[in-house]
């Protein structure tokens, strides 16, 4: 390795630490923010050699994005490399405020239309009666997961290492540590409450000891997941459940926590709740779990008689304060809607 990869190699350990430290990033984020950086220098310095960083351009950076399509990069990786690029001169451009940062005048690659799926509140109730209705200490250890899911929208990765310390039953509250450590209170409601209970009362002595609140009793003595359960066995549970329940579609943790953000919503809880619970940044990334189906806006007809029904797409407006649904190519004689999906709008990063 010459001096200059030295130098530049301390640079991509110096932007992870200021990644990590500064920007609160996972260290998954990271990791993928420092790839991305590194890939840009390799491009930078095989198309334009002897250009140096500060000599970059807007142009450069989207002739960069340009050779990653041609490469058949996916879209959504784009976005997340020209995310790490914006990051890799912010963190460059530290000790000189007046700096421009050329990554930040590039426009993103177009956000696809993305068909999001979630729970409707039948369907929740069906696969959680069929989850109850086991009898072995494996069917019941799916279900204080599956009832946790559905109750408390954690991630696959908040669940499996969810500590029994932050259980409080008394005050019904989970204390999750989320993406980027950041970490949240979510209330939970009664039912989980029960349910909790009785799993830490009647189940949890009962298994591999460790500080971990779910411990698999699948798992194998001396296995990497004694004392907790993996996330292929909570997608495992989930998909099994579903279609025991003869629920149609795709079942993994994640549809659970679009089921529990809809949930909120047609409960009347305002987005900026809704973002705190599911430990989101901001309102903007919440937008793709937001659900609406025909019967929560039919009362807003206000007893009108519904002669039109139509399946449409809103895209959330979040320029101003509140929640703004705007119908794109609706009739004008609709009264009530179904909404399949949000569109996403470009990245923040």
């Amino acid at each position: 390795m010459t001096a200059t990869e030295t130098v530049i190699a301390d640079e991509y350990i110096a932007f992870g630490h200021y990644l990590r430290g500064v920007e609160d990033r996972s260290p998954r984020t990271a990791d993928s923010y420092s790839s991305y950086a590194r890939t840009f220098t390799v491009w930078l310095t095989t198309t334009h050699p002897g250009l140096g960083f500060d000599q970059v351009t807007p142009a450069h950076g989207r002739s960069w994005l340009e050779s990653q399509e041609q490469r058949g990069v996916s879209g959504t990786a784009r976005r997340v490399s020209l995310c790490g690029l914006r990051a890799f001169y912010r963190w460059r451009n530290l000790d000189h405020p007046n700096a421009i940062n050329p990554a930040q005048a590039v426009h993103p690659p177009r956000q696809p239309q993305l068909r999001t799926h979630t729970y409707s509140a039948a369907q929740a109730a069906r696969i959680l009666a069929v989850a109850a209705s086991g009898t072995t200490i494996d069917d019941r250890f799916d279900h204080a997961v599956l009832a946790t899911l559905r109750y408390a929208g954690l991630r696959n990765d908040e669940l499996v290492n969810l500590r029994t310390a932050n259980v409080d039953l008394e005050g019904a509250t989970i204390h999750v540590v989320g993406k980027g450590r950041k970490a949240r209170t979510i209330p939970i409601p009664a039912p989980l409450v029960t349910i909790l209970d009785q799993y830490l009362t009647e189940m949890r002595p009962e298994l591999d000891p460790s500080p971990f609140l779910f411990a698999s009793p699948r798992s194998l003595a001396g296995g990497s997941h004694v004392g907790r359960v993996s996330n292929r066995s909570v997608h495992a549970a989930v998909h099994r459940l579903g279609v025991a329940a003869g629920v149609p579609g795709n079942h993994h943790p994640h549809r659970w926590r679009h089921a529990y953000a809809t949930g909120l919503l047609r409960a009347g809880v305002s987005l900026e709740h809704i973002k705190r619970l599911l430990g989101h940044a901001s309102i903007t990334t919440i937008s793709r779990y937001l659900h609406l189906d025909l019967d929560d806006l039919t009362t807003a007809s206000r007893g009108r008689q519904v002669t039109h029904h139509t399946d449409l797409t809103y895209r959330l407006e979040t320029g101003s304060p509140g929640l703004h649904l705007r119908r794109t190519g609706a009739p004008a004689q609709t009264l009530s809607y179904r909404v399949r999906w949000v569109l996403l709008p470009a990245i923040s990063c």
